[in-house]
Parts: structure tokens; sequence; C-alpha cells
């Protein structure tokens, strides 16, 4: 009995571990690329930049044309600063894109080639890399307020139909490969804690296990359900990578990592879920091994 009591105790610090790496997942997801260094960097300089505009324009001891001046170069290193993040944000991406595993998504469906997907998003990130080089030179040349918006405008439109679905895209493998992690950690603990259960049984340390048949069935459910979701969401990035290299693949990558994180998130509150059973699991268990 003391070492069934072991076991059940080191299956309760199991879960409390795999419930942290849970949580951090969710908030890994919670803050994704709408809220990057990139997206709260450019909203700061945006608002620093307006307040410096404002304090420039109220300037009455400046000259109309020293106004101008002031105002023009303001404006070029408020925009030289948000393309500089830019430029940042692509190469940590380039990091994060070495550190995925991609050869793990290949299935008995649907084959391809690691190397060459990883090759082809390295060669989409070096040219965000020089593209944002070459928006520094046009900024740093630019001498009128006009061409300083008309670059901030070819900019934003760069940004949501070129960049953001690239970059999606790479979310989107990285969101996958959290979730089949997360989905294959829980499914193991739950064949662990059904092994247990029969040892319990087969070694008649309980009379009885009827009472775990609901939260049994409720965890099974929900394993199910998270395993489709993980499907699902396999399903939606191999269409995205099938197209990488064709003329549609921004508008394909930018609907497909919607539905992708969405079904991820869906797929951890299934697995959130199996972890409260086993957790409910654990605490009837312990009850009937102190009332043997």
């Amino acid at each position: 009995k003391l070492s069934i009591m072991i076991k059940s105790i080191r299956t309760i610090r199991w879960i409390t571990r795999a419930t942290i790496i849970l949580v951090g997942v969710v908030l890994l997801l919670g803050t994704a690329y709408e809220n990057t260094v990139y997206a709260k960097t450019t909203k700061e300089m945006i608002h620093e930049s307006i307040g410096e505009l404002i304090a420039i324009k109220d300037d009455t001891t400046l000259e109309p044309k020293a106004k101008e001046a002031r105002e023009l170069e303001s404006a070029k290193a408020t925009l030289q600063k948000i393309t500089k993040v830019g430029h940042e944000e692509a190469v940590s991406f380039k990091k994060k894109l070495k550190a995925l595993t991609i050869e793990k998504l290949v299935t008995d469906d649907y084959t391809f080639d690691a190397g060459t997907i990883t090759e082809t998003l390295h060669g989409l990130l070096t040219y965000y890399n020089a593209y944002y080089n070459e928006m520094a030179k046009r900024i740093q040349n630019t001498t009128t307020q006009e061409e300083v918006q008309a670059i901030a405008g070819d900019l934003e439109s760069w940004r949501n139909t070129v960049y953001n679905p690239g970059i999606q895209i790479i979310l989107s493998i990285d969101f996958i490969l959290k979730q089949k992690n997360v989905i294959a950690i829980s499914n193991n603990r739950f064949e662990k804690i059904l092994n247990d259960l029969r040892r319990l049984k087969n070694n008649k340390l309980v009379s009885s296990l009827t009472d775990l048949d609901p939260l049994l069935r409720q965890a099974t459910a929900d394993q199910k359900i998270a395993v489709a979701l993980g499907q699902d969401g396999t399903t939606l990035l191999l269409q995205t990578l099938q197209h990488l290299e064709s003329d549609d693949r921004s508008t394909i990558a930018a609907t497909n990592y919607k539905k992708i994180k969405n079904v991820v998130e869906q797929s951890f509150v299934k697995v959130r879920d199996m972890y409260k059973q086993f957790m409910e699991i654990n605490k009837k268990v312990q009850v009937m091994l102190q009332g043997q």
C-alpha cells in the first residue's frame, strides 16, 4: 500500500507540474502575434510622437519654417524607430524558426520535406529584413511630410498583406507543435492513471472503482475532443504549408491562422478539463486507500 500511495502522490505532483506547463502555453497563446513587442512599441512610439508634434506646434518661439523642419525630423525619427523594431522582430522570428521541430508535423496522410519548408520560411524572413533596411534608407532620404506619410502607408500595407501572413505561418507551426506536445503529455498521463487503477484493483488494494466511472468517462470524452481538435489543427496547418509557394499563400495563411489559433485554444480547454478529472480521481483514490 505504501508504494501505491507514494506513486499516487507522485501522480499528484506530476499533474501540478503539467498544469503549470499548460497554463504557460495558454498564456503564450493569449500573447500571440497581435501583442508582440512590435505592436506595443509601435503604439508607444506613435503616442510619444503625437505628444512631441503637439509640443512643437504649440512652441511659440519657433518660426513656421523651423516648426516644419522639427515636425519632419520628429516624424522621420519615429518612423525610423518603428522600422528598427520591425527589423528586430523579423530577426527574432528567424531564431524562433530555427528552434521549431517542423519534421514532427509529418503524418500518415501527408509527408513533406521539413528542410525545404524551413528554407522557404527563412528566405521570407531574409526578404523581410531586406525590406526594412530599404525602408530605413528611404526614410533617411525623405524631405517632406507627404513622403513620410506615403512611406508610413506603404509600410502598413506591406505588413498587413505580405509580412503578417508570413509570420502567421511560423506562429501556426509553433502553435500546432505545442498543441501536439500538450495533448501527447495528457494522453500519456491518462494512460498511466488507468494502469495505476488496474494495479490497485488487481492487487485488491481497493474494493471497487465504480465511484470513478463518471470521472473516467468525462476524462475520456474530453480526451477524444482534444485529439480531434489536434487533428483539425494539423490539417489546417498542412493546408497552409501546401500553399507555401503559391500566389494565394498570404490569403490562406491569414485565414487558417485564425482557425488554427481557435482550435488550439479549444483543445487546451479540453486538456485542462481532463486534468480536472485527473485531480478528482486522485482525491477519490486517496480516500479509498485510507479506508482500507
